[in-house]
């Protein structure tokens, strides 16, 4: 369905609008790399767009592949959105805004991170959301609802993130992190919802020991990197002055 619908939208913007829209391109569904439907994706004075039916999906416990995706009504695609300032839909024909959590927009203007569901499911479903809401918090400067902030605590999702999440789809959001608005508040963050251990889990067959040095103009200088796994709070601290120090 996305790619009929973009082929009448790049179609559209051609002969009415008079844009130049790249060629429409369609991604089929993968299952084995989580990819449950297709989608197509074209370019449009130069932003990249996706088009995706709406869906609804259910995870299995040990994994965060769906294991079943269906088209889904705007409320169920709503829900299954990390966060409800993500969960917002356009509607082209109205030009309206359609907030289908009826949170969404109040979060987005007082600056609120809040999952549409309850935190606990939300990140039992795809431990992943834990990180993307730390990472949408530091690039907008938004705050944290104390219910997501307990949830991200608890030991069971934070086991769930060490072990149902690849490191490789980690590191893609903390390279956001990095790249982004705010990286200081983003590992500020980290260590105040204490995810150092599930974020920077070393798997069980990675060597045991790093040798590298961690240059620093302070008292931790040339330590050897066993210290970024085996004390995380005090690295944590460390990287952030450090971060701070070369910023001046």
């Amino acid at each position: 369905m996305g790619l009929p619908f973009a082929e009448q939208f790049q179609q559209y913007c051609n002969d009415v609008k008079g844009l130049p829209v790249e060629k429409v391109a369609k991604i089929e569904k993968n299952p084995a790399r989580s990819k449950h439907l297709e989608t197509a994706k074209t370019t449009v004075l130069g932003v990249e767009l996706d088009f995706v039916n709406l869906r609804s999906e259910e995870y299995a416990e040990d994994s965060r592949i769906p294991t079943q995706v269906e088209f889904g009504t705007p409320l169920q695609d709503a829900i299954r959105r990390d966060i409800t300032i993500n969960a917002l839909f356009y509607n082209v024909h109205s030009r309206s805004v359609e907030d289908h959590t009826e949170k969404g927009l109040e979060d987005l203007i007082n600056g609120t991170i809040r999952t549409p569901l309850p935190p606990r499911e939300t990140f039992m479903d795809d431990p992943l959301r834990v990180i993307r809401c730390i990472r949408f918090a530091s690039r907008f400067g938004f705050s944290f609802v104390e219910e997501l902030q307990a949830a991200a605590r608890d030991p069971e999702i934070q086991l769930a993130l060490r072990t149902k999440i690849s490191r490789e789809r980690v590191g893609e959001e903390l390279d956001k992190m990095m790249k982004g608005r705010d990286p200081l508040r983003a590992i500020q963050l980290i260590d105040e919802l204490s995810l150092y251990t599930s974020i920077f889990h070393v798997p069980d067959d990675a060597a045991p020991a790093f040798s590298c040095p961690i240059a620093s103009p302070h008292t931790y200088a040339y330590r050897p990197c066993t210290l970024f796994f085996r004390h995380p709070s005090s690295m944590i601290k460390l990287l952030y002055t450090d971060c701070t120090w070369r910023l001046r």
